[in-house]
């Protein structure tokens, strides 16, 4: 493979993950972190990029992402593949692309475009493009990317040269642990589910330069996963350094659409509106392609099913949802993905200690800390109000508040089985002797 297309598959991958959602989420880092921003950042950038580039490694290994659930139940292999992609496709993830497409990018320009007719239009256009999957790299990573590289890196350029008041005290969130907060903030974008989904389209098409020559591939999936890192980290930089750089302006705000909106029009006027509406818009839009293309690339090689067929089936499942508004879309689907995101994350960890004959007891794994990532979900929607059972929560499980209850739990039980294999093969080892 050429470098400049292992540079076209890095700039493909980091349009992909570079959703709304993901350009809202550093603004208010930047800006809630004050004098512990560096801190805060590299906490942040650890879960939001370096995770996510491990999960497309670690993938990169099987000939299949199938190999991920296969030391799990039938049964419960197709209700995780099955849950994850209608979840981060048409039940969640597609949906609020469009709506924040709508809200940001076209709304503040042109206030009486209805979002049903929108919708029509910005899918139609997207299943096009999902159409045309052998273009992906030239279309998206060649051309839409450098200009959202391009408009993203204006703004931080405005804000290098004409900073302003930067807040000397971090808010409550990141005074004690910064390091901590922003590991957390990373982790809650959920972009694990996301390398999941999408290294589907990212690792076949490099996988399709090299069909045999395995050492190769290795390299290449290396290279572009460091182009993917290097763009994304000086992104999120960039957007958390405008939140950073604005706090005398913007204090006010209280999340990163408001931030973004109100300090490109206090930057560059309504050339900044214009500007940031298409960032908005082009980030929707490759998400949108990106996670269309997953859907149906998965289901063809899974099951068999036309690639073109399902890409349509699931942009126009996308539309009724779409049209439900945001708070509901969210209302829906969170619990789901609070729960999605732990279940995939346990899927790699006993992928990578389970062999060809030893599954390792995924299976189990995957169900117990499902049930601890259930108990997180309960938690951040608001649902468990005993006082008492949770401070004994707290007592035993320290990253209960931080939404990790499924950690710990999970790395016991871990260890206890790689004990329990090590003792084994002792034990054979001195019957043989």
């Amino acid at each position: 493979m050429k470098k400049v297309e292992t540079l076209g598959i890095g700039l493909m991958a980091y349009s992909l993950f570079l959703g709304a959602g993901n350009i809202i989420y550093p603004p208010m880092l930047g800006i809630e972190s004050g004098s512990n921003f560096f801190s805060s950042m590299l906490g942040f950038l650890i879960t939001s990029v370096g995770l996510p580039a491990i999960v497309l490694l670690v993938m990169s290994k099987f000939k299949s992402e199938n190999v991920l659930t296969s030391f799990i139940s039938p049964s419960l292999s197709v209700l995780f593949w099955v849950s994850l992609y209608l979840s981060i496709g048409p039940a969640f993830g597609m949906p609020r692309a469009v709506n924040i497409a709508y809200e940001i990018g076209i709304q503040s320009l042109f206030p009486s475009v209805n979002l049903t007719v929108f919708s029509i239009v910005f899918l139609l256009i997207v299943m096009l493009f999902s159409f045309r999957l052998e273009n992906l790299i030239n279309i998206i990573g060649k051309v839409i990317t450098p200009l959202i590289i391009l408009m993203i890196f204006s703004f931080t350029f405005y804000a290098v040269i004409n900073p302003a008041e930067v807040q000397a005290e971090p808010s409550n969130k990141f005074r004690n642990n910064p390091f901590i907060s922003g590991l957390l903030e990373g982790y809650m974008t959920m972009d694990v589910l996301a390398a999941v989904g999408f290294g589907i389209v990212i690792l076949n098409k490099i996988r399709s330069h090299y069909r045999i020559d395995e050492p190769v591939y290795r390299k290449a999936v290396i290279s572009s996963l460091l182009v993917y890192m290097a763009l994304m980290s000086l992104t999120y930089l960039s957007l958390a350094y405008i939140g950073l750089s604005s706090y005398s302006i913007l204090s006010h705000v209280s999340n990163g659409i408001d931030l973004l909106t109100q300090y490109s029009d206090f930057s560059l006027g309504n050339y900044g509106k214009v500007i940031f509406s298409l960032i908005v818009l082009l980030a929707c839009f490759t998400t949108l392609v990106g996670l269309a293309s997953a859907c149906g690339q998965f289901a063809f090689k899974t099951w068999g099913i036309n690639y073109k067929l399902v890409s349509f089936s699931v942009i126009v499942m996308t539309f009724i949802p779409a049209n439900f508004g945001l708070d509901k879309i969210i209302q829906f689907s969170l619990p789901v993905i609070l729960v999605l995101c732990p279940i995939a994350m346990i899927l790699l960890i006993g992928c990578m200690f389970s062999e060809k004959k030893k599954t390792f007891g995924t299976t189990n794994l995957v169900l117990f800390g499902g049930a601890c990532a259930l108990l997180d979900t309960a938690n951040i929607l608001g649902y468990i109000n005993d006082q008492y059972f949770l401070k004994v929560i707290r007592h035993y499980n320290p990253l209960f508040d931080y939404h990790l209850s499924w950690l710990i739990p999970v790395f016991i039980y871990i260890s206890i089985k790689l004990t329990y294999r090590i003792f084994i093969w002792k034990k054979n080892t001195d019957n043989l002797n």
